[in-house]
């Protein structure tokens, strides 16, 4: 089964009215085994909020029809919770011309070519460019001093089998708006390629194909710059690979510059940061992404969700920066031993059909050309079955050298190409509904900003020089720092009617993070991002290499239709560290894949103060396990005898839901005329996970009045269920409270409102809290001070 999501913006022809209709043809399809007829209805689906996101659909062959439009596609089975974008399942489909209108087509084309070649040829003659003198036959005649230049050209750039004047393959590249300039040869330009150690040797295909290249534009110089891999923050010496014969420029060549910011072991992650200034002041005209390799393996949990996230934090916040270079994705050769580039391949071809990047597909050139030459990918790779081989593996054959020779006809301008892709503007560019409430911490006058939560952290508004950003406004960004050696982060629930909205639909949360590198040992898991909905939970990639500047991070998630809550979590570190310290910039939700920065609006002036509403105790700032209101809680205990929790090890869980935010420092308690054995108090969130708890502790005094101290103090969010935990290791120790049957504690459903939790002693860090009701309810007190 298959859903597709995708902005209407990015499908043709489509608007935020229009109806699409997914139907089979004559509504009928054979059974898996042909042995019966399965009627397949037509499915009627309405976008929502700018985005069209379909119910799950049946694969095999299909129609869709909007606007007047109908097309054919081949629905393809995919796993229900990861939906991918209609429009390039639709242009994969499309109608390719016949083996006879082909060669007609490959024939004109051949024929234009070698009639501009000709006429190039005779006015270079004319002009005396061309040393032998007379006619433009004596240019192609065998033996001819030009014909064996050119002849000898071709070979010192590898099998001429690889350049084909009539290629449309610089138009599928996204290369060809940028070689035309090169052909110009009106200017300087610089290109930026970012990858890993597949290409940062003289020996690998970057350098060799900036070799292959030089050969072919002879008048242009060309200058290879590779990245200082030791910080990521300079650039080496600066290579002459050639020097051109031109003098266009003052009498002199252009020059093109090759930026070469590729570094063993590092993902795309490595180039946000600190390092991406330097990205920028290359002032590319064009840039080539070659990721893959690091991005992260199935083997360790990383999915499409993680590597499409990953690649747009990159793609999408250096092409809103540099919105007139072009962007090449170039897909990464395959591992000798496992599937994985295939897997990410895949992903980062549907986000180039998206987006209108260009796409080199180096994996299946390489695997083809291979299976032609009947040899085996493993003779083309080093032994590490990652790298594939150079120079100094011969006698093996060339691996690199075969990489540069595939992509050289992509980077070979000609002037009969095919249609040229329109790039779209960088998707953080366009807006999207801002779902979430206070993502910019504008509204923050407690200990944290409203709306969120604090959990083993301190938050603070930051005011340092480089800490926030003043597109927000504010004039600070939301500094969090761990409390404790464990896992510190802020966080936001969705209530239940948004997560009723958005079940089953797509939502990104798009996060402007800066994580510092640490001293002496820097933390890979700092900053990362993560969705749960109690069913299902996703964290982002480590982005590890992305320290000591704001970069963006994006996750996509899906929430279950049978999913019991929603949050969104931004960790200060997901793992156990005491040092832990990130600023959060702005956070967006907004529907659908691609990462958007949502309108918040602007806040209106403050209307007139209301007038003051009737006093009543049930106003009062009080806050209690048996309610809000202060004589009640006081009647509780006065009036109450001593009662026992239960069954040995066995807690008590209370719900209580404040009426505000607040900070709870101080938990008090009443001890009963029986003091035995040890006893644990705490506080959980509404899915069962402890945000404190004071550990196995002796049972204090009898008749007493136990304040707790709650250190760090837990955030509570007005209107969020929590709940207080009493539990206790014996039968006999007692508390003030009530304690009656269950029955008079039941809510209107039925269902307990305290409940009795078995083998919960001491209380662990998370409690399935279960249907179990009891009568029982000790007097908790919640305070800030």
């Amino acid at each position: 089964m298959t859903v597709y999501s995708q902005a209407i913006t990015d499908i043709a022809g489509a608007g935020d009215q229009s109806r699409f209709w997914f139907y089979r043809e004559d509504n009928l399809s054979p059974s898996a085994d042909e042995s019966a007829i399965i009627t397949g209805g037509w499915v009627d689906v309405q976008p929502v909020d700018g985005v069209l996101t379909t119910p799950s659909l049946t694969p095999g062959p299909a129609k869709v029809s909007w606007g007047g439009q109908a097309y054919d596609l081949i629905i393809p089975d995919h796993p229900d919770d990861d939906p991918i974008p209609l429009w390039p399942d639709i242009q994969n489909y499309l109608p390719q011309p016949g083996p006879v209108v082909s060669a007609a087509v490959a024939a004109k084309e051949a024929a234009v070519a070698a009639r501009d070649a000709a006429q190039e040829i005779l006015a270079d003659v004319e002009s005396g460019v061309v040393p032998d003198a007379g006619v433009a036959a004596r240019v192609a005649a065998s033996g001819s001093a030009t014909r064996t230049a050119v002849e000898a050209r071709v070979r010192a750039v590898g099998d001429a089998t690889y350049v084909r004047p009539g290629d449309t393959a610089t138009a599928a590249a996204g290369t060809h708006r940028y070689l035309s300039l090169e052909a110009e040869d009106l200017r300087d330009l610089n290109e930026l390629w970012d990858g890993d150690s597949i290409g940062n040797e003289t020996v690998e295909h970057i350098y060799l194909l900036t070799q292959m290249r030089a050969a072919l534009n002879p008048t242009r110089s060309y200058v290879y710059h590779l990245i200082d891999s030791s910080t990521g923050l300079t650039w080496n010496a600066p290579v002459t690979v050639q020097t051109g014969t031109g003098t266009g420029n003052a009498g002199g060549p252009f020059t093109t510059h090759i930026w070469n910011f590729s570094v063993s072991g590092m993902n795309t992650s490595y180039s946000l940061g600190s390092r991406y200034p330097v990205l920028l002041a290359t002032n590319p005209d064009i840039i080539v992404l070659l990721h893959g390799k690091n991005e992260g393996q199935t083997s360790g949990g990383s999915t499409d969700a993680h590597w499409r996230g990953q690649y747009l934090s990159f793609t999408e916040s250096i092409h809103q920066d540099l919105p007139f270079a072009d962007l090449v994705c170039v897909l990464q050769i395959p591992n000798r031993d496992d599937q994985e580039m295939a897997k990410k391949n895949r992903v980062y071809a549907q986000l180039a059909a998206l987006r209108g990047y260009g796409v080199i597909d180096l994996h299946r050139l390489f695997l083809a050309a291979i299976k032609k030459a009947g040899g085996t990918l493993s003779a083309y790779m080093k032994a590490d079955g990652i790298h594939p081989t150079t120079s100094a593996d011969a006698p093996s054959p060339n691996g690199s050298l075969l990489m540069a020779q595939l992509e050289l006809a992509y980077w070979t301008f000609n002037r009969e190409t095919g249609a040229i892709r329109a790039q779209q503007v960088s998707s953080l560019e366009s807006n999207g509904d801002q779902l979430l409430v206070n993502g910019d911490f504008s509204d923050w006058t407690g200990s944290v900003p409203a709306g969120w939560e604090a959990i083993n952290a301190t938050t603070s508004k930051d005011t340092r020089s480089g800490y926030f950003e003043k597109v927000t406004g504010t004039g600070y960004g939301c500094r969090v720092q761990s409390s404790s050696a464990a896992s510190s982060y802020i966080r936001v629930t969705f209530d239940a009617a948004f997560r009723a909205k958005w079940a089953g639909k797509p939502l990104t949360a798009v996060v402007r993070v800066r994580a510092d590198t640490k001293s002496p040992t820097d933390s890979v898991t700092q900053g990362r991002i993560g969705w749960t909905d109690g069913i299902q939970t996703l964290n982002s990639g480590n982005y590890a290499q992305a320290r000591d500047g704001f970069h963006y991070k994006v996750l996509t998630f899906t929430p279950d239709p049978a999913a019991t809550y929603l949050r969104l979590t931004l960790y200060a570190d997901s793992a156990a560290t005491a040092t832990a310290d990130v600023t959060f910039d702005r956070v967006w939700v907004v529907p659908g894949i691609l990462p958007r920065k949502g309108s918040m609006g602007v806040q209106g002036p403050a209307g007139a103060a209301g007038a003051a509403g009737d006093p009543s105790l049930t106003q009062i700032d009080f806050c209690s396990t048996v309610g809000s209101n202060p004589v009640v809680a006081a009647l509780t205990v006065t009036g109450s005898s001593s009662a026992v929790i239960g069954t040995a090890n066995m807690g008590i869980v209370m719900p209580v839901k404040p009426h505000r935010n607040m900070s709870i420092a101080v938990l008090e308690w009443v001890t009963g005329s029986v003091s035995a054995g040890n006893y644990d108090i705490a506080i959980l969130d509404s899915a069962g996970a402890r945000l404190w708890s004071k550990g196995s502790t002796a049972w204090p005094a009898t008749s007493t009045n136990v304040a707790e101290t709650v250190s760090p103090a837990v955030s509570l969010v007005a209107g969020q269920t929590y709940y207080i935990v009493l539990a206790a290791d014996n039968t006999t120790a007692t508390y003030k409270g009530l304690n009656t049957t269950s029955s008079l504690l039941k809510l209107v459903t039925g269902a307990g409102h305290t409940r009795a939790v078995g083998s919960i002693f001491p209380i662990p860090s998370t409690v399935t809290i279960g249907s179990t009701a009891t009568g029982k309810l000790p007097l908790v007190l919640l305070r800030e001070a």
